[in-house]
């Protein structure tokens, strides 16, 4: 599973943007050799979601957020389907 030292600051001080750097890497992760990893894809594309929708390193944006719980709730994330499942996104169009 991925998970970014970037965005929790641990063994450096915290740098979204690098994290978002990373988690965009693995989520953008395609093709037969990957579907070993979907956990990890799903993990990031759901981490990615995290942060848009906290403003963290980026400007709040619910419809990116929405977008890239969606594709982790694809990969079999459940954190991502329970933010989906968040009233912020109960009813949400886009």
């Amino acid at each position: 599973m991925i998970k970014s030292g970037y965005k929790r600051g641990i063994g450096c001080k915290a740098d979204y943007s690098k994290a978002m750097e990373e988690y965009l890497h693995m989520a953008e992760r395609t093709g037969r050799y990957w579907e070993r990893y979907v956990d990890s894809i799903g993990t990031a594309l759901y981490e990615i979601g995290n942060m848009y929708m906290n403003g963290l390193g980026v400007g709040i944006d619910l419809k990116k957020a929405h977008h890239y719980f969606k594709l982790a709730v694809k990969k079999g994330n459940l954190d991502a389907e329970n933010a989906l499942n968040n009233k912020k996104f109960r009813d949400f169009k886009i």
